[in-house]
């Protein structure tokens, strides 16, 4: 059985069980990232993973530990379970609001031949399959999502009494991990300190979601240098903003408008830092520059008072969280 075209070259690995528990189809993506898979095979030889049920969650497939989607669906005509396996995105299960009907809705949007009913370079998308799967292997974002927070974390709690961070703080301990943990990426960081302190109202937790999950999304799709910058904008607002070169003109590969995210969102990862940034009420957007061929810049902009003295609420290190996640997402290793 085959896919419709927008599922077989979707850039999330897709795979489709019949109402008898056997695998019928799987998409390009999930072909070559996980080859073990064989349609004909009972699903439970990968994973036990309960399909039956809508929604998301985590859970093992081959061997190693995703968040995944499940919904019901047909393959040619045939009744089915659709499985998108995320392989590079983290924090959904802790995220304050429903990423389960979000992310719903986007899946729905898909029609019989792309997403917007025009025609496409299926071999071009491949291409840029192809540069995803080698990327993810590239920076081992297998396997992510093993023990975020400590399991007896109160999230709600640590939402109201962690309310405020300074912006350059986040930023030069994500730039301080970085530097020490990832020397797979290519990441310079653009602080600008002679501004005073820049408070933002939203706690620890959901920025460094917003920028890992940003920084996920430029790694998988970058074939240069990241540049991550911080500085203030107009008025009482904070630019932060990241910049990076694709081998792919991104829009045209699936034929979306720009700054849409509905399919470049690759392993959920976009959709996850959008939706934070939605929840906050800061205004973002997704750009190509006219003048560089394929290259991209991500910005939010963020409300902030300044301040010359200001501080954390929570008793936690900065570094020790942002260099917990890195370790986690990257490295699949428990910090």
């Amino acid at each position: 059985m085959k896919f419709k075209t927008s599922l077989e070259n979707y850039p999330s690995a897709v795979v489709a069980i019949d109402k008898d528990g056997f695998v019928i189809a799987k998409n390009y993506l999930a072909s070559i990232s996980f080859p073990v898979i064989h349609v004909g095979a009972k699903v439970s030889n990968y994973t036990d993973i309960n399909y039956l049920l809508s929604g998301m969650s985590r859970g093992v497939f081959c061997g190693k530990e995703y968040t995944y989607f499940c919904t019901e669906s047909d393959v040619d005509k045939t009744p089915c379970y659709l499985m998108f396996l995320s392989l590079a995105s983290f924090g959904e299960d802790l995220l304050p609001f429903d990423v389960i009907k979000a992310y719903g809705e986007k899946v729905e949007k898909f029609s019989d031949n792309c997403v917007y009913g025009e025609k496409v370079d299926s071999n071009a998308q491949r291409r840029y399959i192809r540069s995803v799967h080698n990327n993810l292997v590239k920076v081992n974002f297998f396997s992510v999502f093993k023990n975020l927070f400590n399991p007896d974390r109160n999230v709600e709690k640590m939402r109201l009494d962690d309310e405020k961070v300074v912006l350059s703080q986040i930023c030069t301990s994500v730039s301080f991990a970085v530097d020490n943990y990832l020397s797979e990426l290519d990441v310079v960081f653009d602080i600008n300190y002679e501004n005073p302190k820049l408070v933002a109202g939203i706690c620890k937790q959901d920025i460094v979601n917003i920028i890992l999950n940003t920084l996920v999304f430029c790694a998988i799709n970058s074939s240069s240098s990241i540049k991550v910058s911080l500085d203030k904008g107009e008025s009482d607002v904070a630019q932060l903003t990241f910049d990076f070169t694709s081998r792919f003109d991104l829009f045209s590969v699936y034929k979306v408008s720009e700054g849409d995210t509905s399919v470049l969102n690759s392993a959920l990862s976009f959709f996850v830092a959008f939706e934070l940034a939605k929840l906050y009420d800061f205004k973002f957007s997704f750009s190509k520059n006219r003048e560089i061929k394929n290259r991209y810049k991500i910005t939010y902009e963020i409300p902030v008072t300044t301040s010359n003295k200001a501080g954390f609420s929570s008793g936690d290190n900065l570094d020790t969280i942002v260099e917990r996640y890195l370790f986690t997402v990257f490295f699949n290793e428990e910090f």
